[in-house]
């Protein structure tokens, strides 16, 4: 993947903070897979939620 960004001329800062995010995003999503959040209202109140522990 970093290979393509940097073929289209993308700095490395760049593609770094993009695959942190890809990351991310992914860590977020399989978090919401283990708690069984689907769509909707659930999701969107999970981001703010995510960091506190219970």
């Amino acid at each position: 993947m970093r290979e393509i960004y940097k073929a289209k001329g993308y700095s490395d800062e760049w593609i770094e903070k993009r695959v942190r995010g890809i990351a991310v995003r992914d860590e977020l999503t399989n978090e919401w897979k283990k708690r069984n959040v689907k769509e909707g209202k659930e999701a969107l109140v999970m981001p703010a939620n995510a960091g506190i522990q219970r």
